[in-house]
Formats: structure tokens, C-alpha cells, sequence
């Protein structure tokens, strides 16, 4: 029986009251104590809860409100209780992509559990997780220790601790390190740094890093071989296409999606998912480039391109041409219709179609 876990206060958060039961008998049999399990069924129980007293122990459903996710409540859990050897944060999703999982790890999370699961599967991803903490390895131990002082943004006792590994061109002490740097704004730095822990091991926490520093410095081009390598150690493009997107799309890089579109191309996806995926972050990139940046030749050129990709999904085609008739595209998104109405599916959708005659005529 794990020892933590004895000791362990515990939230649980479900909207469900018939998995909050389950949940608590299976914590009960590993050992938990039945009066230490709390429960709360929405993302504001849960941060009145925390906001009382430390808590070790999170366990809560991802979709927990219609604007909050289980991961935002990470930062109420480790304001409360500082030290990650402490605490646990365990995360159930019917959503699991690499992007997810690197950015639950970079928040503070610690394991996710793949819905549906059975009795079984959630008691031994809970018996993994217990036994890692117990057992953690120095260099893990010196990158929990690190990232508690940088979220208390004490950089000067970050770099005392970054001193503490014994082998500075780990791949642990290198993310480490890249982290120091990026809380320094020394992104070109962080960025190399990153990208060397990548030579070593291969890993989403990483390569998010990387993307967010090396976007951060204007590393464009070096940012499109992460691409690359991205979809190369990925290829199923419904994981690889759609999590790279939205990692560009949250740091407004959006020409990136260039050299997505050139690897697309050389890679001849047919997965429909990860040209739908591409579509979108192109009408994004449209509608920051014609709202933000006031480009509209730009604004004309991604908003193009995304309709094309989108292959008549609707919510795509209807934005993309919204955007490209402001940004005086008109000539153009009368050749793309001309070329949509040629095309089977197009057709088949009349109530679409009418809709972009209706737009192009004004």
C-alpha cells in the first residue's frame, strides 16, 4: 500500500454523482481515507474548495463547466500547496493528444486518464502515478524542485537548483535550463537550449517550450524543421496536424502554418481531420492579419487557402469567405465559389452554397 496515499487529502470533480461514488470506493480499496475524499460537481465547488486549504490529491473530469477545463484548476491546486512532491493532479479526458499531454505537464499536471476506463485500468494509472511520486529519480526531483521556484518567479533560487544536476546535458537538466532562460526573456537561448534536450529524448514538454521560445525570438525558420520533425515522428496527422496548429495559433505564429501548408503538400495527407485542422488556423491567421495587423493582402491570401483546404465544411467556408470579402477579396472569392460549384460535395450542400452566393453578392 502506497504511503502517500494514506496521508493523502482528496477532491474529487465530476458532474456525475455515480462516478464520484466509483472513483471514492477505488481510492478507498488503495488505501485512501474515506473521510479525506471530498467531492465537488463544477469548476466553482472546486475553487471554493481550494481556495480554504491545501488539497493533495485532484482528480477531476475535464469538461467541469461550459468555459472551464479540469487544467485550469491546477493553478488554485499548486497555489495552496507549493511543493509538487506534495501534490498530485490527475486529469480524466475522452480528448488525449500529445499537445494535451504536453500541456498538462507544463502546467503542473501529472497523469491523464483516457476515457472510458474501466475499475481496473483507472486503479492501476492511479497505482502508477502514486508509486512515480514515491519513487522519483534525482534528476525528476531537481526538475519538480526547479519549476516550484519559477512559479513563484524566484529565478535566482531556480538557477541554485539547476546546479544541483549532475549531468547538465541531460535532456531533464536542458528543459530546465530552457526554462530558467524563457522566464529570463533570453528566448534564443531557451530555444537552443531547448532544442538540444530534444537531440537527446523526444518529447511534447519539450517541444512545446521550444515552440513557444523559439516563436518568442522570430526563429521561423528553424521553428518550420520542428514541424518537420513533428509530423515525421507523428504521422498520424489527426494528433500531429491539429495539436502543431493550435500551438501556432496560441502563439499568434502564424507563419508557421506555411510551412505546414509546403509539408502538407509534400507529404500528401488524406487525412481529412488535418486538412480541417490547417483550414481553421489559416482562417485564424486570416482574421488576426486583417483585424490586428491591418494586411490585407495577407488577409486575402490565408483566407483563400483556407477555404480551399477546408473541403465544404462549412463553419470553415463560411468564415474564410466572410474574411476575404473584408478584406476586398471579391474577385477572388468569386473564383474560389466558381471553383467550389465544380466540386460534388459543394453541390450537395445547397443551404452552404446559397449562403456563400448570399455573402458574395453583399
Amino acid at each position: 500500500m502506497n504511503s502517500f496515499i494514506k496521508t493523502a487529502s482528496i477532491l474529487l470533480v465530476s458532474s456525475k454523482t455515480t462516478h464520484r461514488s466509483g472513483l471514492r470506493k477505488i481510492l478507498c480499496d488503495l488505501g485512501a481515507d474515506n473521510h479525506a475524499i471530498e467531492v465537488a460537481s463544477d469548476f466553482e465547488q472546486s475553487k471554493e474548495r481550494l481556495s480554504k486549504s491545501p488539497v493533495n490529491i485532484v482528480i477531476a473530469d475535464d469538461d467541469i463547466s461550459e468555459t472551464k477545463t479540469g487544467p485550469d484548476l491546477i493553478p488554485l491546486h499548486e497555489k495552496n500547496l507549493p511543493s509538487s512532491r506534495k501534490r498530485l493532479f490527475i486529469l480524466m479526458t475522452g480528448e488525449l493528444t500529445p499537445f494535451l499531454e504536453a500541456s498538462f505537464a507544463m502546467k503542473g499536471g501529472d497523469l491523464i486518464v483516457k476515457k472510458p476506463f474501466t475499475n481496473a485500468a483507472f486503479t492501476a494509472a492511479i497505482e502508477t502515478a502514486l508509486n512515480q511520486k514515491a519513487s522519483m529519480s534525482p534528476e525528476e526531483e531537481i526538475s519538480l524542485d526547479l519549476s516550484d521556484a519559477l512559479r513563484t518567479e524566484n529565478i535566482s533560487e531556480a538557477n541554485n537548483i539547476l546546479g544541483r544536476f549532475k549531468n547538465f546535458n541531460s535532456a531533464a537538466a536542458l528543459f530546465s535550463k530552457g526554462q530558467i532562460l524563457e522566464s529570463e526573456k533570453s528566448y534564443d537561448q531557451a530555444f537552443d537550449a531547448y532544442i538540444l534536450g530534444l537531440s537527446k529524448a523526444f518529447d511534447f514538454r519539450t517541444l512545446v517550450g521550444a515552440v513557444n521560445a523559439g516563436s518568442s525570438s522570430r526563429r521561423f525558420g528553424e521553428m518550420g524543421e520542428i514541424v518537420e520533425k513533428w509530423i515525421r515522428k507523428f504521422p498520424l496527422y489527426d494528433k500531429s496536424v491539429p495539436d502543431m496548429t493550435r500551438v501556432v495559433i496560441y502563439n499568434q505564429r502564424f507563419d508557421l502554418l506555411r510551412d505546414m501548408l509546403n509539408l502538407m503538400a509534400n507529404i500528401k495527407s488524406g487525412d481529412q481531420l488535418a486538412r480541417r485542422a490547417l483550414s481553421a488556423g489559416l482562417v485564424v491567421a486570416a482574421l488576426n492579419s486583417l483585424q490586428k495587423e491591418g494586411d490585407k493582402d495577407n488577409a486575402i491570401e490565408y483566407a483563400a487557402k483556407g477555404i480551399t483546404l477546408a473541403e465544404s465544411w462549412p463553419p470553415i467556408v463560411i468564415r474564410g469567405f466572410e474574411v476575404l470579402l473584408q478584406a476586398g477579396g471579391k474577385e477572388k472569392a468569386v473564383k474560389i465559389f466558381e471553383d467550389l460549384s465544380k466540386q460534388t460535395a459543394f453541390n450537395q450542400n445547397q443551404d452552404l452554397k446559397k449562403q456563400i452566393q448570399l455573402l458574395i453578392q453583399g
